[in-house]
């Protein structure tokens, strides 16, 4: 094959998940023997999200690009642009974060590319200046690192394919052979187990409890298929994983109202339909009546109403909640995770309803 068609076929090769191409005065940011850091900085940013993320991240690729200007970068992510950004190579960026500075340094102001404060260029002998200013100063390469972690952080359901829950279930299998047969093929598929796991890292969920996942889907795939309804049960199965007799006495009372899987998996159907309530009314009819009897019970026994819900369907919700002028709160998952001290007292129910 001639050199044309090498390259050609180059060209078509499965591109890697996550590449950031740099301008040709950012390359010495990139190379170590020019004492740029900006490498090992990826090299660690990728461990501590993998670690967040509860699966292996694919090695993200640096690579020079004629295409922008010689101090531009770009993130790209499956091949399109999710974020770029200027960065001064020999200089420290000074970001006014807090508020405006009174006593303001010299130079051009700019937008910092990451969070949009007000910055300024320095020089590196400026650094202890700008300290005492009240600035806060990073490296050029430290720019880049930061941005390129709120991109994957936001886009961290799109880093996971087929292969990376492959991974996952093997090194599950490995420790709980008889759960993972039991869940694969024998109750969901590869393509089931891969959207429910999307669905959660889109709310900002970690599947580094995968056993817990696993167990979970394993008991509700018997009930039904669909992945929003799993989803719906795992964020539950995830956020009772503390037991209450590791919590302290005063936190026992932080307890939580959250929608029974069904009805969480019907509410978000209308609420990503667009249609009106009209057209939904005996589904809404049966949540507000469920809910206002819950509200109740919650309160005579003194307690705080907190409704607990999926990411997606958390906006859309609150709204229907606020008209009911309820003193009740709608929570998302992702915000109680990780936290301790949650029991759940009542889940909402419609009975009678047709699984749709």
């Amino acid at each position: 094959m001639d050199e044309i068609g090498k390259k050609i076929l180059e060209e078509l090769e499965i591109k890697e998940y996550v590449r950031v191409e740099i301008g040709s005065d950012l390359i010495r940011l990139a190379d170590p023997d020019q004492g740029g850091g900006l490498m090992k900085r990826i090299g660690e940013l990728r461990r501590k999200l993998s670690l967040e993320f509860g699966f292996l991240i694919r090695p993200v690729r640096v690579v020079d690009h004629l295409g922008i200007g010689p101090n531009e970068y770009a993130i790209h992510l499956h091949d399109n642009i999710e974020a770029r950004g200027a960065v001064d190579p020999l200089r420290l960026i000074a970001m006014e974060w807090g508020g405006k500075n009174a006593n303001r340094l010299p130079g051009a102001h700019v937008k910092e590319p990451v969070y949009g404060w007000d910055s300024v260029w320095i020089e590196p002998a400026e650094r202890d200046q700008a300290k005492k200013l009240g600035y806060l100063v990073v490296e050029p390469d430290a720019v880049i690192s930061t941005h390129l972690m709120q991109v994957l952080r936001a886009q961290a359901y799109r880093l996971i394919g087929y292969e990376e829950t492959y991974q996952i279930l093997w090194s599950l299998w490995k420790t709980h052979p008889r759960l993972v047969d039991a869940l694969v093929p024998e109750s969901l598929t590869l393509v089931q187990v891969r959207d429910v796991l999307c669905t959660l890292l889109q709310e900002q969920i970690s599947i580094r409890p995968i056993l817990t996942i696993a167990e979970t889907l394993v008991a509700y795939a018997q009930t039904s298929q669909d992945t929003q309804y799993l989803a719906a049960a795992v964020r539950k199965a995830l956020l009772l994983r503390v037991s209450l007799h590791e919590l302290e006495p005063e936190e026992k009372h932080r307890k939580l109202m959250v929608l029974d899987e069904k009805l969480e998996t019907m509410l978000l159907l209308v609420a990503k339909s667009g249609l009106p309530e009209s057209d939904n009314r005996e589904l809404i009819t049966g949540f507000i009546e469920a809910f206002l009897a819950a509200v109740s019970r919650m309160q005579q026994k003194g307690l705080p109403c907190l409704l607990v819900v999926g990411l997606e369907l958390k906006d859309w919700l609150t709204r229907l909640v606020e008209r009911l002028k309820q003193d009740a709160q709608v929570l998302s998952y992702d915000t109680l995770l990780g936290t301790q001290g949650f029991e759940i007292a009542e889940t909402l129910r419609v009975e009678g309803m047709e699984w749709l």
